[in-house]
């Protein structure tokens, strides 16, 4: 089997379901959709700075909601 070739600025990232199924105060879950519309808009940056920028927004999406699982974040950038 040939392998997929990966291309300069092709990202990959990896995230539990506790970034994903965080939910704000009206138990609307943070979800996939914001999840990637984050790391498109902090795509440029380093793989540190994107997890901290999905963190940031998470915890302000989902305000004094309480955190009931554990967020895990990978980010592999092909150069």
């Amino acid at each position: 089997m040939e392998a997929t070739k990966r291309r300069p600025r092709d990202i990959l990232v990896l995230v539990t379901d506790g970034f994903v199924e965080w939910a704000n105060p009206g138990d609307e879950e943070f979800g996939q959709t914001r999840i990637e519309n984050v790391i498109r808009a902090y795509r440029d940056l380093p793989s540190a700075r994107i997890i901290a920028e999905l963190y940031a927004a998470v915890a302000t999406f989902a305000g004094a909601s309480p955190q009931l699982d554990d967020l895990t974040a990978v980010v592999v950038k092909c150069v």
